[in-house]
């Protein structure tokens, strides 16, 4: 079972599907340089929820357990203007602030009642 959300990132164009930098340029008449960054991109993203399991701490102490669980697991990023898949094109820090936002949009359905 995989769950999605849209969110917005910034990305260089040159690590982009140059079809995607292609739109971009025409869109706003410039050229994107492969350093050059390009804000605002909305992406749909899809992911494997996470869980946490709660500590266990009643009874005699050798039956305690830790607290334990799992973040979400980032399966797929897809510019929403045109279907390019970007996942493997992110750098380890926005794949672990996406992980973050998977992680908040999880709280909020337990904050909405509806997990």
């Amino acid at each position: 079972m995989s769950e999605t959300f849209e969110t917005r990132i910034h990305v260089l164009a040159g690590d982009l599907p140059a079809e995607f930098v292609a739109q971009v340029d025409a869109e706003f008449g410039e050229s994107h340089g492969p350093e050059i960054e390009i804000p605002d991109i909305l992406v749909e993203v899809e992911f494997g929820p996470g869980f946490d399991e709660p500590a266990n701490l009643s009874g005699h102490p050798d039956s305690w357990t830790p607290a334990g669980g799992e973040a979400p697991e980032i399966l797929n990023v897809t510019i929403v203007d045109g279907g390019f898949e970007i996942l493997a094109s992110l750098s380890k820090v926005q794949q672990a602030d996406l992980v973050h936002l998977a992680e908040e949009e999880q709280a909020s359905w337990v904050d909405d009642g509806g997990w």
